[in-house]
């Protein structure tokens, strides 16, 4: 357990924000401990474990998108952990499928929520990163647009 305060993760969660809606991989990815797990919770992804495993699947996440942004909407802060709930905009490069759901790269703006559920090392580091995303949604404003 890490004996980081609420007002440090905190600051960890803005800056790590901060790196997401600036699209600084390096940033993003020098959060997260040497060791430190990612899941994108949809069509059963597995985990990925590792720094580098961590910036290939970013790169690509951000490779995706031709325009991203996070809004955030709630966050909730504890000894060594925070979960962010934020409002993603943005425009596909290309088209997103993750099992069953399709999201075509038809140039519509997309806006949907997702949550991240963050757990610190006591370095302040990024141990490990569960993300869930309304891709549902993103695929009917998709069809719609």
């Amino acid at each position: 357990m890490t004996t980081l305060a609420p007002v440090e993760v905190e600051a960890i969660a803005r800056d790590y924000d901060a790196a997401w809606n600036a699209k600084d991989l390096d940033a993003i990815v020098s959060s997260h401990a040497e060791d430190g797990t990612y899941r994108l919770h949809i069509a059963g992804a597995p985990a990925i474990r590792g720094r580098e495993s961590i910036r290939a699947a970013f790169a690509a996440s951000l490779d995706n998108w031709s325009d991203l942004s996070f809004d955030l909407e709630r966050v909730l802060f504890g000894d060594g952990f925070y979960v962010w709930s934020s409002s993603l905009r943005g425009v596909l490069a290309k088209p997103l499928e993750l099992g069953a759901v399709a999201v075509p790269a038809n140039g519509a703006r997309l806006a949907f929520r997702g949550v991240d559920v963050i757990t610190l090392d006591e370095r302040g580091l990024i141990e490990s990163k569960q993300t869930y995303f309304d891709l549902v949604a993103a695929a009917n404003q998709a069809a719609a647009g």
